[in-house]
């Protein structure tokens, strides 16, 4: 059966913070191709999108890059533990049996990937996880450092 990627989980600086694709889904679906960039607000999780719409005559190309909302580091492994935390709490939301869960890792990150993935693995999800290099943005689409 094909499972959906509902969430992406990113590591960096020792934290977790959670790119809501269903939002992405939700802010782009039918979102116009007006030449130029900007800032789209996301409801849920930690980035906002900015969006690029560049006119190329024949057709109309976007990309789309996270950034970090203001005063949204994500969580620490020892937050996760806790009875409110926003990273468990979006994890069990989901149908391990219809959902994996994404996970873009950078270099100082990988211990606790590790952690996090023997949690998702305990919980019965499916991973896939991307290496990203020091100071590489996220960008959704295709190619390195993207979400598809």
């Amino acid at each position: 059966t094909k499972k959906d990627s509902d969430l992406a989980l990113v590591l960096e600086n020792n934290r977790v913070a959670i790119m809501d694709l269903n939002e992405l889904g939700k802010k782009f679906k039918d979102r116009p191709f007006n030449a130029g960039t900007r800032i789209v607000q996301a409801d849920a999780g930690d980035f906002d999108f900015e969006e690029t719409v560049i006119d190329l005559v024949v057709q109309k190309s976007r990309s789309i890059k996270l950034v970090r909302k203001s005063g949204h580091p994500g969580e620490t492994l020892a937050q996760l533990d806790a009875p409110d935390s926003q990273v468990m709490a979006r994890i069990k939301s989901l149908d391990p049996t219809a959902s994996y869960l994404q996970f873009a890792v950078y270099p100082d990150s990988f211990d606790n990937f590790r952690s996090l993935r023997e949690r998702a693995w305990k919980m019965r999800f499916d991973i896939n996880w991307n290496p990203m290099a020091v100071g590489e943005s996220i960008s959704i689409g295709s190619g390195p450092g993207r979400f598809q």
